[in-house]
């Protein structure tokens, strides 16, 4: 599984810039968009979940606790 610093490698950019393409920030120029958005499909990246979890503070989970089943 490819990260997102195989990403940046391949497209010649930091893994902030991958991050910001990732996360549709307006700053990052057309072109490096596109390189990145290349390496991403070339290397099939996957964002990993557990990190955006983590980065976000928040997990879209939601726990039940039940005292007894029966």
């Amino acid at each position: 599984m490819s990260t997102m610093r195989d990403v940046a490698a391949r497209a010649g950019v930091s893994t902030k810039t991958v991050s910001r393409v990732f996360n549709d920030d307006p700053h990052v120029l057309p072109a490096t968009r596109a390189e990145v958005e290349k390496a991403m499909r070339e290397l099939n990246y996957v964002p990993n979940v557990l990190a955006t979890t983590f980065r976000a503070g928040r997990a879209s989970v939601i726990g039940v606790a039940v005292p007894d089943i029966v």
